[in-house]
């Protein structure tokens, strides 16, 4: 059924009715490119004026009172709107953080910061558009200045009417969203906002974003700390320069061995004036009864631990998405690397633990060289850290070999591929984990000490499952 009204007159009122901040004369080529921007992630916005009050608070713009002369109905969905959204919105803890990511980016792309974002948002609170917003129309309509846009939204929001019913249902259905959301604002997007300059187009937003989200979504599943570790194998010897060693240092006992320097000062009250010796000090020096502070000479080792993520080429036959899912199966095994990595990483912060991430090519092309990429920034601050590298491989036995070169205490080996089975390793000491997503159920394998231990997962199982299978397996 067509509304009775137009899509100029939607967006005008969505901006008369958007919070006092929007309304910067000034600004208001910014504020209106807030749309803009916002309809091009999503063409399907709903809500104009959560573009408009989102991208102004985002911009560092106050949320001030609503005061215009408007029906009780939309006067009331208004004030649901500021209470259980806009300030929700800036009470979260992170929401300074996206504000100082979109202060960072150069003029050119802070529109898409805040449309990246404002499209995120509107999706969580599930705005529909009752009408269709062209960009090109409200383009023009915004060139005609802040003073003819406001006028003709006032027109259409003073008096009762469809769009004032409809608009003021749009603003309740979206707070009674937002009454369900545990929090607003998540690392994902914070982690999107600050990696934007270094995506070149919309397939690359979209790529990070759902792999972001979906890593964020298996770090909520997860325990928030290590609750039972495995029982090792006795320790073994490994070359120094693996380890590191930390001297424990520090002044923890007194003794009657020890240098000048460590000498207890209460001893030099023994010390007597004038020519007479010898003194009690000396004395006391000759019985080697002298107090000096020892220090602690132990050390502390922290063993190196390598785990290695090995992507074979088959991955790129998991470029699917399966029924019931919302990412593809390829963006998954990605989200399941990054989760493994930061919550192993949070658990392990002892040991010397490296993450080394391997991508095998396929007759001199890297077919997941995208895919690389988006773990490229996924993981940076690790990598920035020298906890994880990156590596290419002609074939899987190639990875093999290089695995067997490394000296460390343990080597972990965790393989993704899109064909069923067990890899053959030739490090039987290591610990291999299969993980095959061949079909829409993913599966796992994995082996330890020499011996096979097979675990599948059924169809009713999540990838959150998979997740917590590998968490349990790794540790």
């Amino acid at each position: 059924m067509k509304p009775a009204f137009d899509a100029n007159d939607w967006a005008c009122a969505g901006f008369a009715i958007a919070h006092g901040g929007a309304h910067r004369a000034p600004a208001f080529e910014e504020t209106w490119g807030f749309l803009l921007a916002s309809l091009v992630e999503r063409p399907t916005l709903g809500l104009p004026t959560a573009a408009f009050d989102f991208g102004s608070l985002l911009a560092g713009q106050p949320l001030l009172p609503f005061r215009l002369d408007v029906p009780g109905l939309l006067r009331d969905a208004v004030r649901e709107w500021e209470d259980h959204v806009l300030a929700r919105l800036l009470g979260d803890r992170r929401f300074v953080l996206l504000q100082e990511a979109y202060t960072a980016q150069p003029h050119g792309l802070k529109g898409t910061v805040a449309g990246l974002l404002v499209a995120t948002w509107a999706e969580r609170l599930s705005l529909a558009a009752p009408v269709t917003l062209s960009v090109g129309k409200l383009r023009a309509l915004g060139k005609r200045g802040m003073a003819d846009v406001m006028a003709q939204g006032l027109a259409k929001v003073s008096q009762e009417g469809p769009l004032v019913t409809e608009l003021a249902a749009s603003l309740r259905r979206a707070c009674a969203q937002a009454r369900k959301q545990r929090e607003w604002v998540t690392d994902a997007e914070v982690f999107l906002a600050e990696n934007v300059a270094s995506l070149k187009g919309l397939a690359s937003r979209v790529a990070l974003a759902q792999a972001a989200s979906a890593t964020q979504a298996l770090l909520e599943s997860a325990p928030g700390r290590l609750k039972a570790r495995r029982d090792h194998d006795a320790d073994i010897p490994v070359q120094s320069g693996d380890d590191d060693a930390y001297p424990m240092g520090g002044f923890t006992s007194l003794t009657t061995r020890g240098s000048l320097e460590n000498l207890a000062t209460t001893e030099l009250a023994y010390m007597e004036q004038g020519d007479e010796r010898p003194d009690f000090f000396d004395v006391r020096f000759v019985d080697d009864s002298l107090l000096y502070y020892a220090r602690d000479e132990s050390m502390a080792f922290r063993q190196k631990r390598v785990v290695a993520f090995v992507f074979e080429a088959s991955l790129k036959r998991a470029r699917v998405v399966d029924e019931g899912e919302k990412y593809q199966r390829l963006l998954w095994v990605q989200a399941l690397c990054a989760a493994l990595v930061r919550r192993l990483g949070q658990w392990l912060d002892g040991e010397g633990l490296v993450f080394q991430l391997w991508f095998v090519k396929e007759g001199g092309e890297a077919p997941l060289s995208e895919e690389a990429g988006v773990l490229w920034l996924l993981l940076r601050e690790f990598r920035q850290s020298g906890r994880v590298t990156f590596h290419e491989a002609a074939s899987i036995e190639e990875v093999w070999s290089a695995l067997q070169a490394v000296q460390a205490q343990r080597v972990e080996v965790v393989v993704a591929s899109a064909a069923a089975g067990l890899p053959k390793s030739k490090s039987p000491s290591a610990l291999t984990l299969a993980l095959s997503v061949d079909r829409p159920t993913p599966t796992l394998q994995w082996r330890t000490a020499g011996k096979k231990s097979a675990v599948q997962l059924e169809e009713n199982l999540s990838w959150r499952a998979a997740f917590h299978q590998m968490l349990r397996v790794l540790p």
